[in-house]
């Protein structure tokens, strides 16, 4: 599983990149981060 390393204030962890969300429809990453969840979801 792709996984980004994040820091969570102390305690470091980790954030699965299927779970990212583009926070507008009209951001310019919308459409790729949704291609790539669909992709993830149906492998």
């Amino acid at each position: 599983m792709s996984a980004a390393i994040i820091a969570h204030w102390i305690q470091p962890g980790n954030f699965p990149l299927c779970d990212l969300e583009a926070t507008g429809k009209k951001s310019k990453n919308y459409q790729l981060l949704r291609d790539y969840v669909v992709w993830f979801a149906n492998r």
